[in-house]
């Protein structure tokens, strides 16, 4: 069954059951964003400016009918950067299949599992997700572990999935620098793992020798 949408919002309907929309129509929440790094997308633009967008993007519904971004945030940077260069009549629209969500933490579930089956997925974005279960929606560190490791059915495998998310959100603490860092890939997790460990100006310190050193 197609899904009514506000008519303000030109949710246009595909062939093969999904949707398009002007990416300046699509509603974002930072706090749903899973991979909420502002990274350089333009490789990614000049691909589905050759290819065409493969991959949709994945919206729910705001109450008002309009499409709300689950997952699909570079999709989304990349053709709006894309249409910068275009004009009006060939600007390119963003595909986006509909996942119906009651709640923002039901709209995060979807996100996680998305970005659980890529390959891509910086371990920052788990930190800020994790984050944002524990702090706007309340939940614990085994609730998390669960939503990460559904498949943790004894208490030495959610004890496992447990650790993996304090180590994941043991990386907030590392200073802008050092996340940016990681974000560029310039050292492992496990590093920035030991690295998250020291207070901020050791970690400077050593992030300035290890650029010293080369």
């Amino acid at each position: 069954m197609a899904v009514t949408w506000n008519e303000s919002a030109g949710v246009d309907r595909t062939a093969n059951g999904g949707y398009t929309v002007s990416t300046e129509n699509v509603i974002l929440k930072p706090e749903l964003n899973g991979r909420s790094e502002e990274t350089d997308v333009l490789e990614l633009a000049e691909d589905i400016a050759s290819r065409g967008q493969i991959l949709p993007a994945i919206c729910s519904k705001s109450p008002e009918g309009w499409p709300v971004l689950i997952a699909g945030h570079r999709r989304l940077r990349a053709i709006s950067l894309l249409n910068k260069a275009l004009p009006d009549e060939s600007k390119v629209k963003l595909k986006f299949n509909y996942a119906p969500t009651k709640t923002d933490e039901e709209a995060l579930d979807l996100t996680v599992a998305e970005n659980r089956n890529r390959t891509d997925v910086n371990p920052l974005d788990d930190a800020y997700n994790i984050n944002v279960y524990m702090v706007k929606f309340g939940r614990g560190l085994e609730e998390v572990a669960i939503k990460y490791f559904p498949g943790a059915k004894t208490p030495e495998k959610v004890a496992t999935a447990v650790a993996w998310v304090k180590e994941r959100l043991k990386l907030l603490e590392l200073t802008p620098e050092a996340q940016e860092k990681l974000r560029k890939g310039e050292f492992s997790t496990s590093a920035a793992q030991q690295l998250a460990k020291l207070q901020p100006v050791a970690q400077n310190v050593i992030l300035s020798q290890a650029e010293a050193s080369g």
